[in-house]
């Protein structure tokens, strides 16, 4: 089934967006941003998005199931 993110991850993924844009805008260096790009990603699970739309993808099919 399909789930949206909640508050926390919400706030979670905004936290690292701002680290991002804090060392985009000071002029850190290019593979710094990689590194920390990277262990963001795993944090968060990415890419989550891709996740998310193949269960919806999932949930649509089972509804459709059911209607038959």
């Amino acid at each position: 089934m399909y789930e949206d993110t909640t508050e926390e991850e919400n706030y979670r993924l905004k936290r690292s967006l701002d680290t991002l844009f804090s060392m985009i805008i000071n002029g850190r260096s290019l593979v710094d941003i990689q590194k920390v790009a990277a262990r963001l990603a795993d944090e968060h699970g990415w890419p989550y998005l891709r996740k998310a739309s193949r269960s919806l993808e999932m949930s649509i099919e089972e509804i459709k199931k059911e209607e038959e």
